[in-house]
């Protein structure tokens, strides 16, 4: 009698056990399964472009199935559409902590950097991402515009696939060496680039930016013809031709106007025909196109400025300071803003304003001697005659010749 209850014992513990077991089985089993739903659900909203709903289903999803990398490598995707930078590389981050060697998940959080300015971190993935293997893929990733692709539709970026990542990547690690002034480094991958596909025209406008920027405007030279070679339409190419040589106006104005013809909605090339307009006196020609290159690129402070250079010149004062004081708040560390913007306070007698603007120039750039010589003058205005003589000391100390006329007769300075 005792042995029967001990074995019935033994049986009711092991049935216990066996069933709370197969419970929790089912429940994971169920738990999984909506996971997967709610996965569906999201890539379903990813795909049509429903990215606040994708979010939601696959921040659900992952929350019920935390080991799924595809979810945190969608809901990384999701947020940089969203776009919130920060939470996109979170997810990133744990998508490739549970598959370090994810190829797709390494390029997109490569590219993230890239765009965010973290270009030593995006180095790292670049070059990982060269030395694993591929793997089997139909990912197509968004890819940014790059030095030589601006004469892309502005508006849509090009589509990539992680087929021809080689090339892609040599051309994203000259870009981000480029950033960091490291042009040897940027030009042995452009170069990387430029032989594994010949035929790619922008690869050779990347690695003419960077001679130029290394101070080699030969070899620029070179690579920008190469590139037109290819492609005669290559717009960015065009515009850095016309650079290195900007006295051949006319044959310059007719590459630039080529270049409007094919595609009339990149900014810069206004903005380069602009430069030949004002260069020649057709001040309002010259305005009339910083007009639309503004139109197509209101964030470029250049624009701003130059056209209210135009505008000073057709002495259209209240809309130069106008698009001065733009072209500060877009770029306040252009010296060259302030010192314009000084200029149209003094021509408006505005002494004390001017004396601001010249100021904010020379703590940027103290070297800038004109800075000096009419923040002098506008000091003379007032009365200040002390600090508008140590002004000009300051300037003809800068190789500003007319100061050392004022020096003589103002502030006692005797003729050498």
């Amino acid at each position: 009698m005792i042995v029967k209850r001990i074995v019935f014992s033994l049986f009711v513990l092991w049935y216990q056990g066996s069933y709370g077991q197969e419970v929790e089985t089912i429940n994971r089993y169920r738990q999984v399964r909506l996971a997967e739903e709610y996965y569906e659900k999201g890539l379903h909203c990813y795909e049509n472009d429903q990215i606040p709903e994708a979010i939601e289903h696959l921040n659900t999803s992952a929350s019920l199935d935390p080991n799924n990398y595809l979810a945190y490598f969608f809901l990384g995707s999701s947020y940089e559409k969203f776009p919130d930078q920060e939470k996109a590389l979170l997810n990133y981050n744990i998508c490739l902590a549970l598959k370090p060697d994810f190829s797709e998940g390494l390029f997109s959080r490569a590219v993230l950097h890239e765009r965010s300015g973290n270009f030593k971190q995006a180095i790292q993935d670049f070059k990982r991402l060269l030395v694993i293997p591929t793997g089997e893929t139909q990912a197509i990733y968004f890819k940014g515009i790059g030095y030589g692709e601006k004469d892309s539709e502005p508006g849509f970026d090009q589509f990539l696939t992680m087929s021809n990542r080689e090339t892609d990547i040599h051309n994203s690690l000259g870009q981000c060496y480029s950033r960091l002034n490291k042009y040897d480094s940027a030009i042995y991958h452009f170069s990387e680039a430029t032989r594994l596909n010949p035929e790619g025209d922008f690869y050779y406008v990347n690695r003419g930016l960077a001679y130029l920027e290394w101070g080699k405007p030969d070899s620029a030279r070179i690579d920008f013809q190469k590139a037109l070679s290819i492609n005669p339409d290559n717009s960015l190419a065009i515009y850095n031709l016309n650079l290195l040589d900007p006295d051949n106006t006319a044959e310059s104005l007719s590459r630039i106007n080529r270049v409007i013809e094919k595609n009339p909605r990149l900014p810069f090339a206004y903005a380069s025909r602009a430069f030949y307009y004002y260069r020649e006196g057709k001040y309002e020609l010259a305005k009339l196109d910083y007009d639309m290159a503004i139109l197509l690129d209101k964030n470029n402070s250049s624009y701003y400025l130059n056209r209210g250079m135009c505008l000073e010149k057709m002495n259209e004062l209240q809309e130069t300071f106008r698009d001065y004081m733009t072209a500060s708040n877009l770029d306040p560390g252009n010296p060259k803003v302030w010192y314009n913007l000084g200029n149209v306070f003094y021509k408006q007698e505005q002494f004390p304003d001017a004396i601001k603007a010249y100021t904010t120039a020379i703590q940027i750039d103290p070297e800038k001697g004109s800075c000096y010589y009419n923040r002098g003058l506008a000091y003379f205005q007032m009365g200040e005659k002390v600090q508008a003589c140590k002004d000009m000391e300051q300037a003809y100390s800068r190789q500003v010749d007319p100061a050392r006329t004022f020096l003589e007769k103002n502030c006692h300075v005797k003729e050498n």
